[in-house]
């Protein structure tokens, strides 16, 4: 299983390849009162079924707290008519 972070922004679909670089962590930050949404990408190496979570402390001694945290089972939708996000061949910004 491969674990890595994106951003709320970045629309997920089966064909996203983790980023090539790997890292011992994720940073999220936000201001005193604020939040931060952020995406926890799990890439099963095989057939995997998630059965239960758990989540700990963050090893800088600072804390998230457990009530304000959400865990999603997100499932890929089929698409059947493409846009141009997902169109096969599209341009790409860079």
């Amino acid at each position: 299983m491969r674990a890595w972070f994106a951003e709320t922004t970045v629309k997920m679909t089966r064909k996203r390849r983790p980023p090539r670089q790997i890292r011992r962590g994720i940073r999220v930050t936000a201001a005193a009162n604020e939040s931060q949404a952020f995406q926890l990408v799990l890439t099963p190496t095989s057939a995997t079924t998630l059965t239960r979570y758990a989540l700990g402390g963050t090893g800088s001694g600072r804390t998230i707290s457990m009530r304000k945290t959400e865990v999603n089972l997100v499932e890929y939708v089929p698409i059947r008519t493409g846009s141009y996000i997902t169109r096969p061949g599209r341009r790409r910004c860079r």
